[in-house]
């Protein structure tokens, strides 16, 4: 997730935004707005559990069902292996991407519980720009996420240090 400075016009068009969502997510949007020049500590395991859901939402990897006669079988289809790997990887600390598409993705948490997002834009990985992002709405919630990954030359400008 990324931090995007706002200011004047901006930041009271995002605090009425952020005015209506539900006080269900790990970060208090409103304190973090108001303190946006001070940095909003998190606990570590909202930021790890963030970080395996950015790995299990920020793809273009598709599983598929190839056998009918256990649905519990998976196997991804994917562009790059890579995309594969991470997936793959989230899966196994339980985070589970169940089915994808164009238009939306849905996960079981490592709590079993079922998570749908609505795909708002998807900005493919592109060997010029060396990234891709994605942005989607957590239906339960209606929290909007952008999450944005890419090689490490081109990242490291884009997040600040602790």
């Amino acid at each position: 997730m990324i931090d995007i400075p706002v200011t004047g016009d901006s930041q009271r068009a995002l605090e009425d935004s952020v005015a209506d969502l539900p006080r269900t997510s790990p970060v208090n949007v409103n304190s973090a707005v108001k303190k946006r020049n001070r940095r909003v500590r998190r606990e570590v395991s909202c930021v790890v559990r963030d970080f395996m859901a950015a790995l299990a939402l920020c793809h273009n990897v598709t599983p598929t069902h190839p056998d009918e006669n256990d649905p519990t079988y998976v196997e991804f289809q994917a562009s790059s292996p890579d995309e594969i790997a991470l997936v793959k990887f989230a899966d196994s600390v339980g985070m589970r991407l169940v089915s994808r598409d164009h238009n939306g993705i849905d996960i079981i948490n490592a709590a079993g519980n079922r998570e749908k997002y609505d795909v708002l834009a998807n900005f493919p990985f592109s060997s010029d720009t060396k990234r891709m992002g994605i942005v989607v709405k957590h239906k339960t919630s209606g929290r909007l996420i952008f999450y944005l990954k890419g090689a490490e030359v081109v990242m490291k400008e884009k997040v600040r240090p602790n």
